[in-house]
């Protein structure tokens, strides 16, 4: 079986350091983006398009996540791609509405804990807590200037 394979799309490597540990507890791997533009450019690849989810901070250099929610919107393969949006921004309830809307999730940075993410991440990718994936996780990064 395939393991599960999940794009960070995050600029601080402490956090993607946490979702890779996440991701690898759970048997998936991660690709991490460190800017918005180095994710636009992994999702215009065919692999780009073979994410079983995605996690996305908002604030981010060189594109912000509205762009990369924008551009999945508007790209039909990645149009249903589960999405775990994680921010510390301070969000109006219309915000956070709108980025929920589709069945995306949403988590708080200033209130994040790994074991209520890890539940998050599990439900996205359909993956059962106490199951992992058969073969070990691995993780990749995308080398791009912030």
């Amino acid at each position: 079986m395939k393991p599960k394979s999940i794009l960070v799309i995050e600029d601080d490597e402490l956090v993607c350091r946490i979702v890779q540990r996440i991701a690898a507890n759970l048997g998936a791997q991660a690709t991490i983006a460190i800017n918005g533009r180095a994710a636009l450019d992994i999702l215009a690849t065919p692999a780009g398009k073979q994410f079983d989810a995605i996690v996305l901070d908002m604030i981010l250099p060189r594109a912000s996540g509205w762009d990369i929610l924008d551009y999945m919107k508007n790209n039909s393969p990645l149009a249903k791609t589960p999405v775990v949006i994680i921010s510390g921004a301070q969000l109006s309830s219309e915000e956070k509405n709108r980025l929920t809307a589709g069945g995306n999730a949403f988590v708080d940075k200033r209130t994040f804990g790994m074991e209520s993410f890890q539940k998050v991440l599990a439900a996205y990718l359909g993956i059962s807590e106490g199951h992992k994936a058969n073969q070990p996780p691995t993780s990749t990064s995308h080398p791009s200037e912030k």
